[in-house]
């Protein structure tokens, strides 16, 4: 059954909001993919230029949501803590960043933590009771905290337990990874019938820009005209496909009168932002 779904997951460069769903009419599947601190028109399904073709069409017969916010309390009660009462499974992949994150205190330890060189007695990176598999997930294979580096992730676990702690899988990028949880999940789950809510939550493209180098040269030239005529394109893009009113949502004007030089698209340098992860630790 993995190809079911390998197809989709594989081959998003970035992702939407979405829901798909599937199985009866009274209890669908539920699959919710998320990405963080993407644009708005980045995707070819919201007028960007980003090849997204099963995105695309997952889009055009599903839900495209355009905007979400996220918190957590102890008093709230969560999606799957509710589907799970009504009796489906829930699993997750990928970010969380809901839990009341704590760093050590001091510089040095902070660094030796963040770059896998200690876990200090697998200290938790967040309170326990606030991961997503004490907040209603069945299961979830995915990073606790906000920001980490997409070759190397800190604070990735399975439910409670650290993993890769001593190394890294060769070739690891974690898109990848979440995608193929994801996969893993969605066949445990459709073995007895019952329905699943899947939440499907990637890092990309937030901060640190970090891409592998083919996906970096197939874009290579793209945007050399600087991001104004981008930004022209898209929006004339989007108002063809009506996902913008131009009589309520104007195009943007440059009201400042400065001009932006052509902006490409170059491969950041390991000083700052490495399109590859640096050697920090051993792969497998």
């Amino acid at each position: 059954m993995r190809h079911k779904y390998h197809h989709v997951l594989k081959a998003l460069p970035a992702l939407l909001p979405l829901a798909a769903v599937a199985q009866d009419a009274q209890r669908p599947n539920i699959m919710l993919i998320v990405v963080d601190d993407m644009g708005y028109s980045d995707l070819q399904c919201f007028g960007g230029e980003v090849e997204s073709p099963n995105l695309n069409e997952l889009a055009a017969s599903g839900m495209r949501i355009t905007g979400m916010g996220q918190s957590l309390t102890r008093d709230c009660v969560t999606i799957p803590e509710v589907l799970k009462d009504a009796g489906y499974h829930t699993g997750m992949s990928g970010k969380w960043h809901l839990s009341l994150t704590k760093g050590i205190g001091n510089n040095a330890d902070q660094m030796k933590w963040l770059s896998h060189q200690s876990y200090f007695n697998n200290r938790p990176f967040a309170p326990i009771e606030t991961y997503p598999c004490n907040r209603g997930f069945d299961q979830h294979w995915g990073t606790i905290w906000g920001v980490t580096d997409h070759f190397d992730p800190f604070s990735l676990v399975h439910n409670e337990e650290a993993i890769f702690t001593d190394s890294i899988p060769k070739d690891f990028y974690y898109a990848d990874y979440v995608a193929d949880k994801a996969i893993d999940m969605m066949d445990e789950m459709t073995a007895d019938g019952k329905p699943f809510f899947m939440y499907v939550a990637f890092q990309e493209p937030h901060w640190p820009v970090q891409a592998k180098p083919q996906d970096i040269a197939k874009y290579k030239g793209k945007y050399d005209d600087g991001w104004d005529a981008m930004r022209d394109r898209r929006y004339r893009k989007m108002t063809e496909m009506g996902l913008v009113n131009p009589d309520e949502m104007p195009a943007a004007t440059n009201a400042s009168g400065r001009k932006n030089a052509a902006a490409s698209m170059t491969t950041p340098s390991s000083s700052s932002h490495p399109t590859t992860a640096p050697p920090a630790r051993t792969t497998i």
